[in-house]
């Protein structure tokens, strides 16, 4: 009986040892998926921050866009004005000539 026992107590220290083996591994493990983690979250932080500038730089490009675009619109009727008010004159200039 003796024999049995210590053999099962052989097979129980292997089987700690081997689940003392498993845990290192696993905790090796663990420690390197945590530090992936934290190159992931530090990678996903730069992402947003780029993610952020660029939709700032957006927004600044639409604004000028709108504002060029205004602007043009403005000396756009600035110069139809100023053509008419030639036209205008010309025909005016043709009436008095026509007339003289």
């Amino acid at each position: 009986m003796t024999t049995k026992l210590s053999e099962k107590l052989d097979i129980l220290e292997i089987k700690i040892r081997q689940y003392i083996q498993y845990n290192g591994i696993v905790k090796q493990e663990n420690a390197e998926l945590h530090q992936q983690i934290r190159q992931l979250n530090t990678n996903l932080a730069a992402v947003n921050d780029k993610i952020s500038l660029l939709q700032r730089q957006l927004e600044e490009t639409k604004a000028e866009i709108e504002k060029e675009g205004q602007e043009k619109e403005k000396e756009a009727k600035q110069l139809k004005k100023q053509l008419n008010q030639y036209i205008a004159y010309v025909d005016e200039c043709v009436e008095w000539l026509q007339n003289s």
